[in-house]
């Protein structure tokens, strides 16, 4: 097989070989005697029409059947030697063919899925192996049994976690009062408020002022200072926080928890933790995967493609907004148009991979995680169609974690030691 091989570019192939007429001739006499053996034709017996009849019937048909046979098998063996797994867009490009002379023919296809699959395998994760220990669970504890005590008024300086009752006023740069709230609630945590507030914020004390300098991004849900440079004026008005020095293993058995003594409570928690270690690990290796893929893959996508993403990411920004209506949030103040960027790399090669694997999640799986969901989180019923996107929606969470496992097979995983603490400081979004 004396094939010729060009690459266009670095997803097209083209293959250019020569079928000998010898070959086509020998091909085209043993389907002829084939046919003549197993064909009945009128006016003659099976097996004994002249083979000059049955040439003259079938050849069209002989010829076309035996080149496709031969290109096809070819190719195949250039997939094997050259250990493509995935390819698309075949065309055949042949010559009409003429007895005793050679045929050319052309072979072009793309192996794009290939040379993706090539990128997976030049990217390093690093994966958690979280280890539980005491502490752990008595810190667990501990904010567990200070989320469900009571705020308690507190002097001096604001801290991490504490809830502060503010006034506020957002002016622009003619100092127009463009929103004003009093007795407005706010719990520090720095993964969520914007960095300037949080800075300007902790550590100051009770009736302390501060004006905040802050231009918004263009596409904040709040319209009336996106992309504007916008004033805070602050006034603090009270500090809370929430003791939790001890573990009070009566206060925990009062919410109704049926659990007999402090140690069969730590063994449930072990437990949680160790489940809730693998979500953490799972997590960070797709933002692992995430921030490197947006690296190294190059791909223009169409001006309809990205305003398209834009809008998607705006919906959700704006309904959050809606609900929580908190302008001090950081996640609304975020470059869109690099997250577009992020999510549509990402989404390609989850696509690429859901239809060249062929992935799929069973109705009955779905079904399952479907009355789960209804049954903890759905008080109210559901209409028909909110049934059906809760469904898709959880067909789609579900390919998407498959296309994950997929991709962490091709690429290089070392294991690293991480304390359970550490790996949720890691974890920005989520608080131990």
């Amino acid at each position: 097989m004396n094939l010729t091989v060009t690459k266009n570019n670095k997803k097209k192939i083209q293959i250019k070989n020569v079928i000998s007429s010898k070959k086509i001739k020998k091909k085209i006499f043993k389907k002829l005697l084939l046919l003549k053996k197993n064909t009945i034709i009128d006016g003659f017996r099976k097996g004994k029409a002249p083979i000059q009849l049955i040439k003259k019937k079938f050849k069209k048909n002989i010829i076309k059947e035996i080149l496709e046979k031969i290109i096809n098998k070819n190719f195949l063996k250039y997939i094997k030697k050259k250990n493509i797994k995935k390819y698309s867009n075949v065309q055949y490009f042949l010559e009409k063919y003429k007895k005793g002379i050679d045929l050319n023919y052309t072979i072009e296809f793309n192996i794009n899925y290939h040379m993706l699959l090539k990128k997976l395998k030049k990217i390093k994760l690093c994966k958690l192996n979280i280890k539980v220990k005491k502490k752990d669970i008595n810190k667990l504890i501990l904010n567990f049994q200070k989320n469900i005590s009571k705020w308690i008024s507190k002097d001096g300086l604001i801290k991490e976690h504490n809830k502060v009752y503010i006034n506020f006023k957002l002016l622009s740069k003619n100092k127009k009062v463009i929103i004003k709230k009093n007795n407005f609630q706010i719990i520090m945590n720095k993964n969520f408020l914007l960095k300037k507030i949080y800075k300007k914020l902790i550590n100051k004390k009770k009736n302390d002022k501060i004006i905040v300098k802050i231009k918004f991004s263009k596409y904040h849900p709040e319209k009336k200072i996106t992309e504007k440079i916008n004033f805070f004026i602050i006034k603090i008005l009270k500090i809370k926080k929430k003791e939790n020095n001890k573990i009070n293993f009566k206060k925990i058995q009062n919410l109704g928890l049926q659990i007999k003594n402090i140690k069969e409570l730590k063994k449930n928690i072990l437990l949680n933790l160790k489940e809730e270690s693998k979500k953490i690990t799972e997590e960070n290796l797709k933002n692992q995967f995430t921030k490197k893929w947006n690296k190294i893959f190059k791909k223009k996508f169409s001006k309809q493609e990205k305003i398209n993403q834009i809008r998607i990411i705006k919906k959700n920004i704006f309904l959050k907004y809606k609900k929580q209506n908190n302008i001090f949030k950081k996640s609304y103040n975020i470059n869109i148009i690099k997250k577009s960027k992020i999510e549509l790399k990402t989404n390609y090669i989850l696509n690429k991979i859901i239809t060249n694997e062929s992935l799929f999640i069973s109705n009955q799986v779905i079904k399952q995680i479907y009355q789960q969901t209804i049954k903890n989180f759905y008080k109210n019923k559901l209409d028909k169609t909110e049934k059906n996107i809760l469904k898709n929606n959880i067909r789609k969470i579900l390919l998407i974690n498959k296309a994950f496992s997929f991709i962490f097979k091709y690429t290089f995983i070392k294991n690293k030691n991480c304390s359970f603490n550490k790996a949720f400081k890691i974890h920005k979004n989520i608080q131990l």
